[in-house]
């Protein structure tokens, strides 16, 4: 079982203590600026965090400048916190990176002595030149294409690699329904009716109804929306019923005891089930009018085959064809759209109302291509009935092609020669895999295919087989009653069915092999930003496992966000069903008699522990379900001891690395900054979610959900007797492990049994919420996200998280920074002289207010912001780019120049905040507050007497 916070927070405090008895850093309880801290025992006094903002490269390099200046302070060994997002993890992750290598070093020698600061050169107070490392991540400062295009390419065949991989698991998606399609439906002429009137012909002969009563039920069958009828009628019926049923309860029900709620009663559950299998079956049904209409639309000359390009133009056209419609009232459209416009509050909307519709279109588009294709592969494997007359054909007449006319030859051709290659390349790809699994990479554990097996007899009580069964065999009915006309079998029509069927079934096999974060983007911006920023592995340098990172180093906590669209799998309630009941023994028995060896003589079909599904979690992580809120995201954590969140729980990282061999210090930096993904927590995609996912525009991660990872204690206990609580059961698209589904539809939930985390910027993009949550009572943000508005909109919503959860108020004014900034972008030549408390606008500084604590802490917010006191080449630079410094985090390709002026800025920033300065005395009002808690914070970290001029 997962750990809950408490347990985290008690071992981050027993590090925190021993790192500070080991630096030598005494921080007293004592009144230290007027007031002793109000901790509680074992815990240490005045905890002092440091928060670096997200924003990729620009943000690294603005808070390099900003720990350099608090280093000039001598406050570094006194972070006892640091709390990263994105690009300000990348800087973050390789300070503590370097630090961990030193303590090695000095492990090694024997020693035991203060760190050097990794960006440090020299005592030089006015600024510092570049050491080894801070050269090293300026060389790279282009880390995405250290070597322009060379690396563009690279890049881009990686993006096409998983191009290929996705257009792999699609085909598993559209494979089958385009089979099923040609499987009922094998000449044009099945799809004017029903499959149903095939299997009646099958049965009682193609001459049945022809008269009397049969006459008219043969013409029900036959109508193509046979089953969406029914199943209505049948709806409709149970609407009454149930309609009924509640108004007999309400006026004669004399006891309420024991009564479901109304969304859990069994009518409800049951209704909603009629519902989906009524628009369901319409789907199915309405698929060969649409592809009956293609036909006859796109219908091929006589003697010709049409090829592909030729259906696509005839797509092309049948589109033009609306298009042409849309056009005949332009006229209309653009008067309204002239009248609308003259009226700035309409033209906004109409505005707002366009950007809409491209962002829809934009959205739609790549799911429209999918269904082309779709329409495209199901219309190769119908063959065009010929036209007949006097039982002649005469289609010649008419110009009209028949046969496979659109499918390609290979596909098409009456020969089993496909088939045949494709079966033995099946079983060529089994036992070259097997072979790799079993004796290369010497795996004995079950593999996902038994795994898969055995979730689904755990998870559905072996019903799933039942209803398996009852499709093929309803299937092979329908292949072959739809292949019998008038007693004639159709070889050709089998064949093409034969080939749709092995091409299928490979297709599936081979997707089944590929895993969730091998062919997506993370891995190659894990290893840019292992090399840029030296996160370890490269260089000859060893991984930094999380578990590793080095004690005397500030404890860092990495931030990412835990992607939750769904809600939580809910337990189904008891049925009392005599044939539910009887199915499920049934499907229990079946189940139990296939518990047989794997097909390669592996290992009982059984769950090894490390793909177990993860425990039912603890009840108050039960309650926590992010989204009930709407928030569709939740804080999650990577640190040295715990990885996890509220809603999964937190798992010890050395247990996560177990499960999770990519996890170490350079990937948890990568998923912190997964800016692009086809989930975005709190950020809605809309129709533009899936099209990403498809893209393969995806830098989140797959990980194992923290609830799942068993604790070391648990390990060793004996295992738990059959009537302890069963894991609740889980959803097909988990089960399956149809993470891109899952991406593309939202169908995230916190307890799955692996989890999706991306960039701690999609919920809270200055890392201030996890230092609040461990109520330091001296924090420091450094904020260098894209503002150019000076809303501070991350850190208002770290305010409503706070206040919500946390129960934690923060009173800071940050308007005058606003202010400054704005009226600097209005008037950039003006001159301001340099004892003007508008230079004071770098920073604001409030309070902390923690519930039920008498004692108030101390917030400084340093924003990127210019005010005109810069030196000569920052300034120089915001001339020529007005854009600075809130340059868009696309751009992640900097040069030496953009980046030394981020750098400069965040170190400029940084010491006007800290400074002493003589002029405090003329400063008035909000001013002379914000003064005066800077003077606070500086007495509390124990530095009153350190001064930069």
């Amino acid at each position: 079982m997962a750990e809950d916070f408490k347990a985290v927070l008690h071992s981050e405090y027993r590090s925190i203590i021993d790192r500070r008895k080991r630096l030598g850093v005494k921080v007293s309880n004592d009144a230290s600026g007027g007031k002793p801290d109000s901790n509680s025992k074992h815990t240490p006094p005045w905890l002092f965090g440091v928060a670096l903002s997200g924003g990729g490269i620009r943000s690294a390099s603005f808070c390099l400048g900003a720990l350099q200046a608090l280093d000039q302070y001598k406050l570094i060994p006194r972070i006892d916190y640091l709390s990263t997002v994105s690009g300000g993890g990348y800087i973050g992750s390789a300070m503590v990176a370097d630090m961990t290598r030193q303590e090695l070093a000095q492990a090694k020698k024997g020693k035991d002595k203060a760190l050097d600061f990794p960006f440090a050169s020299g005592e030089n107070v006015l600024d510092v030149h570049d050491n080894k490392l801070v050269g090293h991540i300026r060389d790279n400062s282009r880390f995405l294409a250290p070597r322009g295009f060379r690396d563009i390419t690279l890049s881009v065949g990686i993006l096409m690699r998983g191009w290929m991989v996705n257009f792999l698991l699609l085909l598993t998606l559209l494979l089958p329904l385009a089979t099923f399609v040609i499987l009922t439906n094998p000449t044009t002429d099945h799809l004017r009716h029903s499959i149903v009137l095939d299997v009646a012909n099958w049965i009682f002969g193609d001459d049945w109804g022809e008269t009397g009563w049969a006459a008219s039920m043969r013409s029900m069958v036959a109508d193509p929306f046979v089953l969406s009828r029914s199943a209505l009628v049948v709806f409709a019926v149970w609407l009454v019923a149930w309609g009924l049923r509640r108004s007999y309860s309400d006026s004669y029900a004399t006891a309420r005891k024991g009564e479901h709620l109304e969304q859990d009663s069994l009518w409800a559950r049951d209704g909603r089930s009629l519902l989906l299998v009524t628009a369901g079956l319409f789907l199915i049904e309405v698929q060969p009018k649409i592809i009956l209409w293609l036909i006859e639309v796109t219908s091929p000359r006589f003697g010709h085959r049409q090829t592909t390009l030729e259906t696509l133009k005839a797509l092309i056209t049948a589109a033009a064809a609306v298009v042409t419609a849309t056009a005949a009232f332009r006229g209309m459209l653009i008067s309204w759209l002239q009248k609308a416009l003259n009226s700035p509050k309409i033209g906004h909307q109409i505005r707002g109302y366009l950007a809409r519709a491209a962002f829809l279109a934009l959205g739609l588009a790549l799911p429209l291509l999918i269904y082309g294709f779709f329409l495209l592969i199901t219309v190769w494997g119908i063959k065009i009935s010929p036209i007949r007359c006097l039982g002649f054909n005469v289609s010649w007449l008419f110009g009209r092609a028949t046969g496979y006319a659109y499918g390609p030859a290979w596909l098409t051709a009456n020969s089993h020669l496909l088939f045949t290659l494709l079966v033995l390349g099946m079983a060529l790809f089994l036992t070259g895999r097997t072979f790799a699994v079993r004796y290369l990479a010497d795996d004995l554990a079950p593999g996902r295919l038994s795994s898969f097996f055995a979730a689904m007899v755990h998870d559905y009580s072996g019903s799933v087989l039942i209803k398996v069964l009852l499709v093929l065999a309803s299937s092979v009915v329908f292949a072959v009653a739809a292949r019998m006309a008038k007693g004639v079998w159709h070889p050709d029509e089998f064949t093409v069915l034969l080939n749709y069927l092995a091409i299928t079934a490979i297709v599936i096999i081979v997707a089944f092999n590929f895993t969730e974060n091998a062919n997506g983007l993370h891995r190659l911006y894990r290893d840019r930003l292992r090399w840029a920023f030296r996160l370890g592995g490269s260089e000859g340098q060893a991984n930094i496992a999380l578990k590793d990172i080095g004690v005397k180093a500030p404890y860092l906590l990495i931030n990412g966000t835990l992607n939750v669209r769904r809600a939580r799998q809910a337990a189904d309630p008891p049925r009392k069903s005599f044939i539910i009941g009887a199915i499920r023994w049934l499907g229990a028995r079946i189940a139990a008699a296939t518990r047989l060896r794997a097909w390669w003589g592996g290992p009982d079909i059984i769950l090894s522990g490390r793909r177990q599904p993860p425990a039912r979690p603890a009840a108050s992580l039960e309650a926590n379900d992010p989204s009930k809120r709407g928030r569709n995201a939740e804080f999650f954590l990577f640190s040295k001891h715990f990885v996890g969140s509220e809603s999964t729980g937190y798992a010890p990282s050395a247990a996560m690395a177990e499960e999770e061999g990519q996890l170490d210090l350079a990937a948890a930096a990568a998923i912190s900054g997964a800016a692009i993904s086809s989930s975005m927590g709190r950020i809605s995609l809309g129709l533009l979610g899936p099209t990403l996912a498809l893209l393969n525009l995806r830098l989140g991660f797959w990980l194992p959900n923290p609830s799942g990872v068993s604790l070391e204690k648990e390990r060793a206990r004996p295992a738990r007797s059959a009537t302890a609580e069963d894991p609740p059961r889980r959803s097909w698209e988990d089960i399956l492990r149809l993470y891109l589904l899952a991406e593309a539809t939202g169908q995230l939930r916190s307890d799955s049994s692996r989890v999706y985390i991306t960039d701690g910027g999609h919920i809270d993009n200055i890392g201030l919420y996890q230092l609040l949550k461990r109520k330091c009572k001296l924090i420091i943000v450094v904020d260098a996200e894209a503002d150019a508005g000076m809303n501070f909109g991350a850190f208002t919503d770290v305010q409503r998280f706070a206040r919500i959860d946390l129960g934690v108020r923060i009173s800071l004014d940050w308007r005058p920074v606003r202010d400054a900034a704005l009226a600097r972008d209005a008037n950039r030549t003006k001159v301001i002289p340099p004892d003007s408390p508008l230079h004071l606008r770098h920073f604001a500084a409030g309070k902390i207010l923690y519930e039920n604590d008498p004692v108030e802490g101390i917030l400084l917010y340093v924003k990127a912001s210019v005010t005109g006191d810069e030196p000569d080449y920052v300034l120089d630079y915001e001339r020529r780019y007005p854009l600075f410094p809130n340059e868009p985090t696309s751009d992640q390709f900097f040069s030496e120049e953009q980046m030394e002026a981020y750098r400069a800025l965040g170190f400029h920033a940084m010491r006007v905040a800290l400074r002493e300065r003589e002029q405090t005395a003329r400063i008035q009002g909000d001013d002379s507050m914000q003064a005066s808690l800077v003077t606070l914070l500086k007495m509390r970290l124990g530095n009153q007497g350190q001064q930069i001029s």
